[in-house]
Parts: structure tokens; C-alpha cells; sequence
């Protein structure tokens, strides 16, 4: 039996298996969003190219763009796209603390984000000036990307739960995060937050030199895609989130019945597990859970229970 405290902990089980309609919604929302997207970085190079010192300009502009589009983009998958999807568990959904927000994340999320990109644009050429059409192979390309940094992010992501709690827990002060939330305050360093640049760095050279290369577009809509989406699943509804174009259907192919929303929403309440984007990281290290500590424990109780009532009627019968 749960006791009070687990099962305020405990919660619904998945039953319906996959929603492939919300899978073929979001991916048909996310097309013509990366296009725009990849449009609006070729309009920043084509509008810079003439600068002196164009690198600060760019990341000024990128800074911004990001700053708008991670939140509004949250927000129109959870609160308007589907809306009428309840949270996976009870929640304040009217909670908007301006000046939480402010304090915690406007001001250090600009800094932190103006200073990485005019980083990287110093370090890496921002030649993306061509109008093309992502392509499905594109897709295909910022995919695998995604998977590769989200298997650097899952071990990092965990080291930061072990030795650097102390800094982290400021993102979980969210343990039941909605869209409307600052869920991109990661402490009052840039430690934390870096790490999430410096492993999509490391998987794109992992990828670019271990797998195939792919050009400065790719590479700058791979970048993007990793900050804008990497925060995506904390809507708090279990519902299809993912907007990296073909994500989810590897996902369901690889074996995964359960959304990232309510993974990582159970990450938030939990802090033990779950600690990736795709859940691939998670599973292949080992950290991977479907249900609450609490109720794990109790199912596990309720089969061993089991067990033991079968070996005692066995051996009676054998006696």
C-alpha cells in the first residue's frame, strides 16, 4: 500500500499509448518554423555582412531572437496549440511572478546568451546568407545532431544533479513547471548553463568528424534548434512537444511510449532520473524512469510479495 506522502507523489499512468495525430501536428507546425528560422539567420548575415565588428551585432540580434522565440514557442505548444490538454498533475496555471521572472531570468539570460553567441561568432564563421529550403535531408542532419548532444547533455546533466546540486537546484525550484514559468534560470552563475553550449559544441565536432560533415547552415540551425527546443518540455501536459522535425517518430521506432514532456516533468519532481531530451542518453546510461521512486517502490513490494506467496504455496504443496 502507498502511504499518504507517496501517493500525493504518484502519477497517472499513460493508457492510450501514442497519440500520433499530436506527432503530426507539431511536426507540421515545426516545418515552416525552422524555415522561417533559417530565413531569419540568413537575413541576419545578409543584413550584417557590411559591419564593422558585425560579430557583436549578430549576437545582439541572436541574443534577442532567442530570448522571444524559447518562451513563446513553449507557450504556443502547451497553452494554445493544445490548450485544452490538462496538466499531468495538479498545478497553479495562472502563476506568472514578474518579478521572479525579471530577476531571474531577463536580465541574466540576456547577458549569458549575448556573451556565448559573440563567443562562438568569434570563434566559428557565421556565413549563413543563402535563402534555401531546409530540405528533408537537413532535417535529417539537425536530428542526428540533436540525439548526439542530448547524449553529451544526459551525462552532464546528471554530473550537475551529483556534484553541482548546489547551483542546479535553483532550476528546480520549478518542481512542477508550466510554460508560463522562467524555466530557463539555471542559478546565479553561467556555469550551468554553459555546459548546455559546450555539449551541443562537442557533439556537432563528434558528428561533423565521426559521422558526415555538413556546412555553416546546418551547423547555426543545429545551434538554435538546441537552445530554443532544449527548453521546450516543461509545459507540464503530456502531450507531443518534440519540434526537431522527425524526432518523435525515432523515438517510437526505438521502442519509447511515453512523451519527453512527462519524463521530464518527472525529472522536475523527482531530480533522480530522466535527465536527457530524448530519452535515448537515459536509457543507454541507465537513467531512465517512467514512474515516480514512490511507486516504483510500491509495485516492486507488491511483486515480491507476489513471489513470496507463490514459493510459500509451492512448497507446501511439495511437502
Amino acid at each position: 500500500m502507498l502511504t499518504d506522502e507517496e501517493k500525493a507523489l504518484k502519477y497517472p499512468r499513460k493508457v492510450e499509448g501514442w497519440n500520433v495525430f499530436d506527432t503530426v501536428l507539431v511536426n507540421i507546425v515545426s516545418i515552416p518554423m525552422w524555415q522561417a528560422v533559417s530565413w531569419f539567420l540568413a537575413a541576419i548575415g545578409t543584413f550584417v555582412a557590411g559591419f564593422t565588428g558585425y560579430s557583436a551585432v549578430q549576437a545582439l540580434i541572436l541574443t534577442v531572437f532567442v530570448f522571444l522565440a524559447v518562451p513563446m514557442w513553449r507557450f504556443f505548444i502547451f497553452e494554445t496549440l493544445f490548450e485544452s490538454r490538462p496538466y499531468i498533475t495538479e498545478r497553479n496555471e495562472d502563476y506568472w511572478d514578474k518579478e521572479v521572472y525579471a530577476g531571474r531570468f531577463l536580465f541574466r539570460f540576456i547577458i549569458f546568451w549575448f556573451i556565448v553567441l559573440f563567443a562562438c561568432l568569434q570563434q566559428w564563421e557565421f556565413t549563413v546568407t543563402d535563402f534555401v529550403i531546409v530540405s528533408t535531408y537537413d532535417h535529417a542532419v539537425l536530428c542526428v545532431l540533436w540525439i548526439m548532444t542530448d547524449l553529451c547533455f544526459a551525462v552532464y546533466h546528471q554530473f550537475n544533479h551529483v556534484y553541482n546540486y548546489k547551483r542546479h537546484k535553483w532550476h528546480h525550484t520549478l518542481a512542477k513547471p508550466t510554460a508560463l514559468q522562467p524555466c530557463e534560470f539555471f542559478g546565479f552563475g553561467v556555469y550551468d548553463a554553459t555546459g548546455h553550449v559546450v555539449c551541443f559544441l562537442i557533439a556537432s565536432v563528434i558528428t561533423y568528424y565521426g559521422m558526415f560533415t555538413y556546412n555553416s547552415h546546418q551547423f547555426w540551425m543545429g545551434c538554435i534548434q538546441w537552445i530554443i527546443a532544449g527548453q521546450i518540455h516543461h509545459g507540464g501536459k503530456d502531450v507531443d512537444a518534440n519540434i526537431i522535425v522527425g524526432l518523435e517518430f525515432l523515438r517510437r521506432a526505438a521502442g519509447f511510449k511515453i512523451t519527453m514532456p512527462y519524463l521530464h516533468d518527472l525529472h522536475h519532481s523527482e531530480t533522480h532520473c530522466n535527465f536527457g531530451m530524448t530519452g535515448f542518453g537515459d536509457v543507454l546510461y541507465g537513467f531512465c524512469a517512467e514512474m515516480p521512486l514512490a511507486e516504483l517502490r510500491a509495485l516492486n513490494q507488491e511483486k515480491d510479495s507476489k513471489r513470496a506467496k507463490v514459493t510459500v504455496t509451492t512448497t507446501n504443496k511439495t511437502d
